[in-house]
Order: C-alpha cells, then sequence, then structure tokens
C-alpha cells in the first residue's frame, strides 16, 4: 500500500537536489546529505507503515497483538498471521438481526472455507460449510463458536464441514463390433 508514493527517489537525491552541486564535491557535505537522507526514507516508511496498519489486511504481527488487544481478545500464537486476521475480520461482523448473509459472511471471511446452504427448521439452523483444504479442528470450533454468539440462544445451530476435493476424471470406451457407424451432427 503505497499512501505517499515518494519511491521516485532517495531521501538523499532529495536532499542534494536543493542544495548547490558544488556541495556534493565537499565529503563532509556529502555525509550530511546521506544522513539526511538516510533519516528521511525511515521517516517516510513509518508513515507509509502507520497509514497501512490502520487496515487489518496490512498488520504485522505486533499491530495485530495490539489490536486484539483492545478488542479483549486472547492473541493465539499458535495460529498463522493470517488465520489471526481471518479471526478478527469475522468477529468484527455486524451485530444486530442474524440472517444467512451475516453467517456466510462471517464463515466467507476464513480462507479454504465456502458457507454453501444455511437453512432454518423450526428452531434448528442448519448450516453447511464447505472447506477446500486441510482444516484444524480448533478452527472448526472457533468458527462454531463465532456462529453461536450471532445466534439467539433459542436457536439451536447444527454446522457441517465438507472438505471438497479437487480431480478429474477420464472415461474412456471401446467400439468391438459393428455393421454401420453413422455419425450425424445435432
Amino acid at each position: 500500500m503505497l499512501v505517499f508514493n515518494n519511491q521516485q527517489r532517495s531521501g538523499y537525491e532529495e536532499i542534494a537536489s536543493y542544495s548547490p552541486s558544488y556541495y556534493r564535491n565537499i565529503k563532509e557535505m556529502d555525509a550530511v546529505f546521506q544522513l539526511a537522507g538516510w533519516l528521511i526514507d525511515l521517516m517516510a516508511q513509518d508513515m507509509e507503515n502507520m497509514v497501512a496498519f490502520q487496515f487489518l489486511k496490512y498488520m504485522d504481527d505486533e499491530t495485530l497483538t495490539r489490536y486484539e488487544a483492545f478488542l479483549g481478545m486472547a492473541t493465539d500464537r499458535s495460529k498463522t498471521l493470517d488465520e489471526r486476521k481471518d479471526y478478527v475480520s469475522a468477529v468484527l461482523i455486524g451485530s444486530g438481526k442474524v440472517s444467512a448473509d451475516k453467517i456466510s459472511g462471517l464463515v466467507n471471511q476464513f480462507s479454504g472455507c465456502m458457507c454453501d446452504n444455511i437453512v432454518l427448521v423450526e428452531d434448528m439452523l442448519h448450516i453447511r460449510i464447505a472447506t477446500y483444504e486441510d482444516m484444524r479442528l480448533k478452527l472448526r470450533d472457533e468458527i462454531h463458536d463465532l456462529i453461536r454468539q450471532k445466534v439467539p440462544s433459542h436457536i439451536e445451530i447444527c454446522v457441517v464441514f465438507d472438505r471438497m476435493m479437487a480431480g478429474e476424471i477420464h472415461f474412456g470406451c471401446t467400439l468391438q463390433e459393428t455393421d454401420i457407424v453413422e455419425i450425424r451432427k445435432r
């Protein structure tokens, strides 16, 4: 994410361009320009990070840990950074009335998951989630707990995880014996 778009030239080149050209021939001035340019590059990178870390997608580990503490969540170090981001993103899905779209959006925040069927039969909410990779049991429990938090307590939940596999199937046939084979275009 580039906010300030100051990557055209380095801080050294920026500082040196504002001074007389003969200053570059003086070693002491050139050293001052290099130090100032290095500091400008550091400040520009820090400003870029400060803006980027406002968004969950771009947060690093330290910023995400502080954000989890702000939300009152425990940091789980056994998860990868992307799994932690997925969980925080799912927690931030809106509150209020629960709909199939909200539940589907909550589940779809997790990578490798797709909620394809949500049906309410009397007091039982049936949710079918397709996963496209091996999912740890702990992550399945977290998804179930998140859904449980969003759904009113008088409704029971039945969550089913289907593991989807991709592959190709090839069929073949052989022609044994025939008198006439007629092929027509439809």
